[in-house]
């Protein structure tokens, strides 16, 4: 097996631990607690109030809703001062946040037409307030979605947002949204996707008709108006974002009354951090499954705290469509030569030990998969002698170095592995597709994006080969391979489909799945999907991975629970957390 162990990584920690200790400035105005001899807490401490110190290794510079895009240390920040129509809970479960229910075409809230529009009514709950107080009304969401669909501004669109057709506020507290086909999700509402947004404060400035004016407001950051759980407080870019309880919260006021966000851009330090004691919470969206080793081996181990995992990714090698010379556009079977060229499991015994290479897009246990598996779809079990012979069909021997060449030309083959440089797991994820491909024939070589590059979009969009990346297994996923998602200069490379893939007969069955409302029938559906899919081939599934959902909390800390890929927010449910 390649050697691309963390055993470095647990002497660093030490280390880091060892500057923390001896002298780390404390955070600002922050108060720490303590227990008597008899573990009981004291009257003092009853009434002061509570700070807990989380940890994000990057900072939402565009925005805590909206702007942020929809990465997964981002979505923490939506939750924690923004809400959404609805949520889903630790169990999966659609749950009513701001309205006081879930629409459903039982209770005719939610009404399919013969000609396939739709139409959802949402009732909200009675005395919704912003931040500064003023009511937020149904109006609210009809201006925020105008802002979330309007085409001028840079804002990544996902799920059945282009679907609305007009929305609509007969009175205060009832929203009605319109769609122009059916759509399963249309009764979900997150709080960057389907947003209320302040009209009383930023409407004039939006009514102006400047995207970058709009854009680059202070109102996304610090001046942020919103009602989540938690209020805007100090704002120190580089240093630490500050939430304080919001009194007129929706489900109640938090149980904590402040949360302090500290910017640490080094993974060995916040666990240091955690180690020394320093910090109390690392939600989902900063540590890997690889980067918590040293907590699992003693802290945790010793009861000093919790770290949990949950896996809901699958790491991929997305393809890039956009030249039509390149070998894998042109032939399929070149695509699935790489695929048994590949050892795959070398790949998953390195990231992601105990665990095998996924087959589509699903975890082993979703029932989907178990209806797929039982209809049938290609394996692709590493077999260098089937990559041969496929590539040799496809016009592809080897040369002398053993590396594959044109059989024409003798034109040499080559394949791009490009990562962003953000983070070392992603370093070392490149490093050993590269290697394990040459290994097998096929020529690659690495290309790092810098994480200071102000065109990163761009250089994914543009990989000569593969960008690698892990994608949650959401059941809206596969829209990452729509024509109409695709990233151009046009929309300033913000479209999702960074590959270009562009099949219409992916698009066609893809919409089936989406326009499908029964459940069983748009299962079997999705199964079918999954099944042309891998055989297709337009992306190349590596490793399942715990990606970015981790979540570590010092003993004392309840309430922060795992995820699941229909949401990954570990902050959903915040206003319930507590401390000793």
């Amino acid at each position: 097996m390649l050697n691309v162990g963390t055993s470095g990584r647990f002497f660093a920690v030490i280390l880091t631990v060892a500057v923390i200790l001896t002298g780390c400035a404390s955070p600002p105005t922050e108060t720490r607690q303590s227990t008597n001899p008899d573990g009981q807490t004291s009257a003092a401490r009853n009434t002061a109030p509570k700070t807990l110190r989380m940890a994000s290794i990057r900072e939402p510079v565009d925005g805590v809703v909206v702007f942020s895009g929809n990465g997964n240390i981002l979505a923490q920040f939506n939750w924690i001062f923004h809400a959404g129509l609805t949520i889903y809970d630790e169990h999966g479960n659609l749950q009513p946040r701001l309205a006081q229910k879930v629409p459903s075409i039982e209770s005719g809230d939610w009404k399919v037409a013969p000609d396939g529009t739709m139409e959802v009514t949402w009732k909200l709950k009675p005395g919704l307030k912003w931040h500064d107080g003023a009511p937020l009304t149904a109006e609210d969401f009809v201006f925020g979605l105008q802002v979330a669909r309007d085409p001028q501004l840079p804002l990544v669109r996902t799920g059945g947002i282009n679907l609305i057709s007009e929305v609509t506020a007969p009175d205060a507290e009832t929203l009605v949204i319109r769609w122009t086909e059916p759509y399963f999700s249309a009764n979900e509402g997150t709080p960057a996707e389907m947003p209320a947004l302040p009209r009383h404060i930023i409407g004039d400035l939006y009514r102006q008709g400047d995207p970058v004016l709009f854009t680059n407001n202070t109102f996304w950051t610090k001046d942020w108006v919103g009602a989540g759980p938690y209020k805007m407080g100090e704002w120190v870019p580089g240093s630490h974002t500050e939430a304080l309880a919001f009194d007129d919260y929706v489900l109640g006021r938090p149980k904590i009354d402040r949360i302090v966000v500290r910017y640490i851009l080094d993974t060995n330090a916040i666990i240091a951090s955690v180690l020394s004691g320093d910090l109390d919470l690392v939600t989902i969206g900063t540590l890997k499954g690889d980067d918590v080793e040293p907590l699992q081996k003693g802290w945790e181990q010793q009861g000093n705290g919790k770290v949990i995992i949950t896996y809901n990714d699958v790491v991929a090698a997305r393809l890039n469509y956009r030249n039509a010379n390149y070998p894998w556009v042109q032939d399929k079977r070149v695509r699935h030569a790489l695929m048994f060229g590949l050892e795959r499991q070398e790949m998953a015994d390195t990231f992601s030990p105990g665990s095998k290479p996924p087959d589509l897009y699903l975890p082993p246990d979703d029932p989907v998969y178990k209806l797929a598996d039982e209809r049938g779809f290609p394996r692709f079990p590493f077999n260098t002698q089937q990559a041969d012979r496929l590539m040799a069909d496809a016009g592809w021997n080897r040369g002398p170095d053993g590396l594959y060449q044109n059989a024409v030309t003798g034109q040499p083959f080559h394949i791009e592995v490009r990562i962003v440089a953000n983070a070392p797991v992603n370093t070392r994820r490149g490093e050993v597709l590269s290697q394990l491909w040459k290994r097998a024939g096929f020529n690659s070589d690495l290309y790092p994006i810098p994480t200071q590059a102000t065109n990163r979009p761009e250089l994914k969009a543009n990989a000569q080969g593969v960008f690698i990346m892990p994608d949650t297994m959401i059941p809206t996923h596969f829209e990452l391979f729509q024509a109409k998602s695709t990233a151009t200069p046009e929309n300033r490379w913000s479209g999702i489909n960074i590959g270009a893939y562009n099949n219409p007969e992916f698009d066609r069955r893809f919409t089936e799945y989406l326009n499908t409302l029964e459940v069983e029938r748009r299962r079997s559906i999705y199964a079918d999907l999954q099944r042309w899919m891998i055989d297709e081939m337009s992306y190349l599934p590596l490793y399942y991975d715990v990606g970015s959902s981790v979540t570590v909390l010092r003993r004392g800390i309840s309430g922060p629970t795992g995820v699941l890929p229909t949401q990954v927010a570990g902050t959903w449910n915040v206003h319930t957390w507590q401390m000793d």
